[in-house]
């Protein structure tokens, strides 16, 4: 098979995707790339490049899905989206309180610190420096509306998209280990944690077709995530 006609599958998109993560994860894990490093931006927005190359693929393939929201109810849908962060939170908070409450949940585990090395982890969700201080505006700028983009169009837009017309219980489940993957905890709580984020964002994709509605769902629960510590930085 030669090279053009690779990218005219339906497949080539997602396996170069993993394939992204895969040097991403490993560039972290040898210690590559780093934070404010510019061979990491490099990689980081060689993504977006990607997508634009294949925009013709992604439309032909069907590999978005397609809204299914009507357009009268979409905004409000979004203005609903960006308070569910705070519904997430009180949920994982609920049912950590009532079916993890044996310490070992909360537990260094190694297998855990494994696990979120597959990924790259260069963002701590905790803001240390002054709440008006370039760091800190930095931060939820990227948390609040690059990382829910960028991570909604890999692991909802293609590795969901694709997967779905395999098996759609795949779909959901490898996505989402995937998307938790791709951060940095070593605990099986946090880890319970960023699962059900990850399988709800995927559950309001799936049944909206809408990948906006899913970015909003995510960037709502990094917001929320992130409040308390900006929150302290203001009244110190």
């Amino acid at each position: 098979m030669n090279i053009k006609a690779f990218f005219k599958k339906d497949y080539s998109l997602f396996l170069i995707t993993l394939l992204y993560l895969v040097i991403m994860g490993l560039s972290r894990n040898l210690e590559i790339i780093f934070i404010n490093n510019y061979v990491f931006y490099f990689f980081y927005y060689m993504f977006f490049v990607c997508i634009y190359l294949f925009r013709k693929n992604i439309k032909e393939k069907n590999i978005f899905l397609k809204p299914k929201l009507n357009k009268k109810y979409r905004i409000l849908t979004y203005v609903f989206g960006a308070f569910i962060g705070f519904f997430i939170l009180k949920l994982n908070n609920y049912l950590q309180c009532t079916f993890l409450q044996n310490s070992f949940f909360f537990e260094q585990n190694e297998l855990m610190k494994h696990f979120s090395n597959f990924g790259l982890t260069f963002v701590h969700i905790q803001v240390k420096s002054n709440v008006f201080s370039e760091t800190t505006l930095q931060r939820v700028l990227f948390l609040v509306i690059i990382a829910p983009i960028y991570e909604e169009l890999i692991y909802r837009g293609i590795i969901f998209g694709f997967l779905k017309k395999k098996n759609i219980f795949l779909a959901f489940i490898l996505s989402t280990l995937l998307f938790v993957s791709w951060h940095n905890f070593d605990t099986i709580a946090v880890f319970f944690n960023l699962f059900l984020a990850g399988f709800i964002y995927s559950l309001a994709y799936y049944f909206s077709g809408d990948l906006i509605l899913s970015m909003v769902f995510h960037a709502s629960y990094n917001l929320f995530c992130l409040l308390p510590s900006i929150m302290e930085n203001i009244i110190k």
